[in-house]
């Protein structure tokens, strides 16, 4: 009688122990899954961020890249140098000089379009993309540009400028 009691409870529990280790290794595949869409999600904002940025910059310039339009300053000081934290694109419109002034502030990457002669701060500028810093370096018709990211990491952007044969610097 012992025997047959003994192979009835080991016929119940391996059915039962083949069911946790098939559930566990559901739940393995599962979690390793989870967190691996997170990081490929999280690489994938990464990347786009990153695209968004730089394209954004090298439309925005391609744009104005016109003779004497493109100039590089240090925004507390507004004076046009070969190197600072602020690009200052310029434009006339109906007879009138306009400047947009593409800086970094707050976190953000930011843009303010204001006719010539006005005063204005660093946060009133339109918020458009995270970026910790931005520093330009304007050399004849080679514009660098040193970009830092929210999640710290560089790229630098090297834009020639086709139309720029005299440029300001």
């Amino acid at each position: 009688m012992k025997s047959q009691k003994a192979t009835t409870h080991t016929n119940a529990i391996a059915p039962l122990l083949l069911f946790v280790v098939f559930t566990t290794c559901i739940l393995f595949v599962l979690l390793t899954g989870a967190d691996t869409y997170k990081n490929l999600a999280q690489r994938d904002r990464d990347s786009f961020q990153h695209r968004t940025v730089a394209q954004y910059l090298t439309t925005r310039i391609r744009q104005n890249d016109a003779l004497y339009s493109i100039q590089v300053s240090d925004f507390s000081t507004d004076h046009t140098t070969s190197q600072g934290d602020t690009l200052i694109l310029r434009e006339e419109i109906a007879g009138r000089t306009y400047y947009t002034r593409i800086y970094c502030y707050d976190g953000y990457l930011r843009e303010l379009f204001s006719p010539a002669g006005l005063e204005f701060s660093r946060s009133d500028g339109e918020a458009i993309l995270e970026v910790n810093s931005l520093y330009f370096t304007l050399n004849q018709d080679l514009l660098s540009i040193q970009i830092t990211y929210a999640d710290n990491s560089t790229q630098t952007l090297l834009l020639h400028l086709r139309n720029a044969k005299e440029v300001l610097s």
